[in-house]
């Protein structure tokens, strides 16, 4: 009987470092999202495309590959980290040297920003852009083949409101 109350009563301990280890890990996690989050707080703001140098100055973008920066009419530079999105707006030809709205996420200690949304302006009008693929009924939002059956998307614009 004295086994059963010393066993008894570690397993009791062990439970109760076991839940204070939960609880602390749990209030480590929520304060590291809490400031993930913080960190990650959208700015949406429209300008050009304009291509960098090496020093992060602005430069001609003939035949470039980057890097790239959203430049507003105010002349603020963000510097746009390389993705997909960067990807189709510089690549597709029926957007080069339009004026875009975009949704931007500064990545923490880069200096970057990754774009989530980008919108066209043209004429004092924002349009949304995609791409369909008539076969696979499929709409992207960045250059490419079908992601179904690789033939050629659609590109497509559709009206979303005046500019701002």
């Amino acid at each position: 009987m004295m086994e059963t109350k010393s066993s008894h009563s570690r397993q009791w301990k062990i439970g109760r470092f076991l839940l204070t280890l939960t609880v602390i890990l749990l209030a480590m996690a929520g304060k590291l999202l809490t400031s993930n989050q913080a960190a990650k707080k959208p700015q949406v703001v429209m300008g050009r495309l304009v291509c960098l140098d090496s020093d992060a100055v602005e430069a001609p973008c003939a035949g470039a590959m980057g890097p790239w920066a959203l430049k507003t009419r105010e002349q603020k530079v963000y510097r746009l980290q390389a993705g997909k999105v960067l990807h189709t707006l510089n690549r597709e030809e029926r957007l080069r040297t339009r004026e875009f709205r975009v949704t931007l996420f500064e990545i923490p200690g880069s200096g970057e920003f990754e774009i989530t949304n980008a919108l066209l302006v043209r004429g004092g009008k924002i349009f949304s852009f995609s791409y369909f693929c008539p076969v696979c009924h499929i709409t992207t939002y960045t250059l490419g083949p079908c992601p179904c059956c690789q033939d050629a998307m659609e590109y497509r614009e559709k009206e979303v409101g005046p500019a701002e």
